[in-house]
């Protein structure tokens, strides 16, 4: 799958009615910046970092990396992709405190 259409899907919940071209998530900085308020939003700690000055991009969300990439909207994008696909399964604080309270 395009890396665009997943983080429109799986992080937006992009909805294909509207006619809307998905965005380019993953080749522009303005539309990668997104993806990191997004992220934020759902309580990701997000770090960025660019080593030698050149096309070595690393992007974490909550310690999941991903490194060398050639740009940073790319390195932004998987690592965030990273991070859901990782997470998915692990349930929120307020669903852990729901169930505290319940016993």
């Amino acid at each position: 799958m395009n890396i665009n259409r997943e983080i429109a899907e799986k992080l937006f919940n992009w909805d294909y009615d509207t006619g809307e071209p998905i965005p380019d998530y993953s080749g522009e900085i303005e539309f990668a910046w997104l993806v990191v308020e997004k992220m934020r939003e759902l309580g990701f700690e997000f770090g960025l970092s660019n080593y030698n000055h050149v096309n070595d991009w690393i992007a974490s969300f909550r310690g999941f990396i991903v490194e060398d990439e050639k740009t940073a909207p790319l390195a932004i994008c998987k690592a965030a992709l990273q991070a859901i696909e990782d997470t998915a399964d692990i349930p929120s604080f307020e669903e852990v405190r729901g169930i505290l309270r319940a016993d």
